[in-house]
């Protein structure tokens, strides 16, 4: 009888040691990894996330907190369940989207859990501000005698934006003539089909 009782003990420790080992290995290997197309984007833009959790029990739940969850599938290819999430905003500042993986394991009770999270940072959208001259280079027009009669002007049009930021946009060529040292000129700047003009001064000085 002590025997069966020695043997029994046995086998419930190892029984043990392998629910431990077993859960262990479910704990160590539901990683969610979470990409993201950007985390830096304007106010109106939609972005998506996604997150991948490798398979372990039978059953699971998840959830995503701070966008708006489109689907959860398993790949049965990878071993993966994936998950995808929108994301929007409507003002500027810095957001938190967390998202929540649980597993379950039908035979010996036991749930994991797995939190990640990234911070998406939403920017107001820019504005044109006007239009700069750049990299300007004068050309002398001279007189069959040599005396200058006036320059030539071939340079760049830049559009300066709301975050002081400028864009190539266009060129320009223009006439001095020898006593003109400044020149104002009107700049057409088309941005999603509405058209502005804005002041550029061009001088040789």
């Amino acid at each position: 009888m002590k025997k069966i009782w020695i043997f029994t003990a046995i086998i419930l420790t190892l029984l043990s040691f392998s629910i431990q080992v077993s859960a262990q290995q479910i704990q160590k290997d539901n990683i969610v990894l979470l990409e993201e197309d950007k985390v830096q984007i304007k106010v109106g833009e939609t972005i998506t996330l996604s997150a991948e959790s490798f398979k372990q029990g039978s059953s699971y739940a998840d959830e995503w907190l701070g966008a708006a969850k489109t689907a959860t599938f398993f790949d049965q290819e990878s071993g993966y369940y994936k998950s995808t999430a929108r994301f929007t905003a409507k003002e500027a500042g810095i957001y938190k989207v967390t998202y929540k993986m649980v597993m379950y394991s039908g035979k010996s009770n036991v749930a994991f859990t797995k939190i990640v999270y990234k911070m998406v940072e939403v920017l107001n959208p820019v504005t044109v501000q006007g239009a700069v001259a750049k990299n300007v280079v004068f050309h002398e027009i001279k007189k069959p005698d040599g005396r200058v009669s006036g320059y030539i002007a071939v340079g760049e049009v830049y559009i300066l934006w709301s975050d002081d930021t400028l864009s190539p946009y266009s060129s320009i060529c223009l006439f001095f003539t020898s006593s003109e040292t400044t020149k104002e000129i009107q700049v057409e700047i088309d941005i999603n089909k509405n058209s502005v003009s804005y002041p550029i001064t061009v001088s040789r000085l």
